[in-house]
């Protein structure tokens, strides 16, 4: 289980530090609000995965 949860935690880690590192260019504010959405969006795709794998295996 642990297995498909890091792959996923490193990619979202990635995602996140690429977004920050690329809406520095931006208005802080602007930057900020792409980065809680995307961080909301995934969350919930997250969660969806989590329950398909629990659903897989139980």
């Amino acid at each position: 289980m642990a297995s498909h949860i890091s792959p996923l935690f490193g990619t979202h880690c990635f995602f996140l530090t690429n977004l920050s590192y690329r809406n520095q260019t931006e208005t802080p504010s602007l930057a900020s609000h792409h980065l809680l959405i995307i961080v909301v969006v995934i969350f919930i795709f997250s969660v969806f995965i989590f329950s398909v794998f629990i659903l897989i295996f139980v």
